[in-house]
């Protein structure tokens, strides 16, 4: 059944109507905030201000898996490696 220009005015009509009432029964979205918490590596001592920049450093593919040492969930022995020395890399959360 094909539609006719008349039927399809008819129909936006009827949705630009009904928009409003829509728009208000959905929540509103909620701003996720990202709290960041400073990161040290124990090897060199630089610090980071947040686990994807210390992730990035350490030329990990996921910054989960830092945050899995960091709880000490996995990775006991370290993550991630120094960029020049090779060296397996430690890291600690930095206090503020």
């Amino acid at each position: 059944m094909d539609k006719t220009a008349l039927q399809i005015i008819i129909e936006r009509e009827l949705i630009d109507q009904l928009e409003p009432e829509i728009k208000l029964k959905t929540k509103p979205k909620i701003k996720q905030t990202t709290q960041r918490r400073r990161v040290r590596c124990i090897n060199n001592g630089k610090e980071f201000i947040s686990i994807s920049q210390a992730a990035e450093y350490a030329n990990l593919y996921s910054a989960s898996n830092l945050s899995k040492h960091l709880r000490g969930i996995q990775y006991p022995n370290g993550i991630g490696r120094h960029p020049q020395t090779d060296e397996l890399l430690k890291w600690e959360y930095v206090n503020e």
